[in-house]
């Protein structure tokens, strides 16, 4: 299963809502008096998220490529086109209703 980097953001999105609410509440309900801070948007703060998911993602998967490059050497890797066509309709679908 794949996972696109839309449906990532969502998932930091609510993430984020969430522990904001929850700050709130608990300010609420000590009675803390705010002090001047600073916030960052939460746009800014899912960039930074999924900045930080992507530099600890590894750059290539080996042990893929080197599968991939021994099914070409030995002419056993076959693309079958309806395959590729359904992945890319499967992989636009899941993106816009994320």
């Amino acid at each position: 299963m794949q996972i696109s980097l839309e449906q990532v953001r969502c998932v930091l999105r609510a993430y984020q809502e969430q522990k904001l609410q929850s700050q709130g509440r608990v300010q609420a309900a000590a009675g803390v008096r705010k002090s001047d801070q600073l916030s960052l948007s939460p746009a800014s703060q899912l960039y930074q998220a999924a900045l930080e998911a992507v530099n600890r993602a590894p750059d290539v998967r080996e042990e893929l490529v080197q599968r991939l490059q021994q099914a070409i050497d030995s002419g056993t890797y076959h693309v079958e086109g309806t395959k590729v066509a359904e992945k890319m309709i499967e992989r636009a679908t899941v993106d816009r209703l994320v």
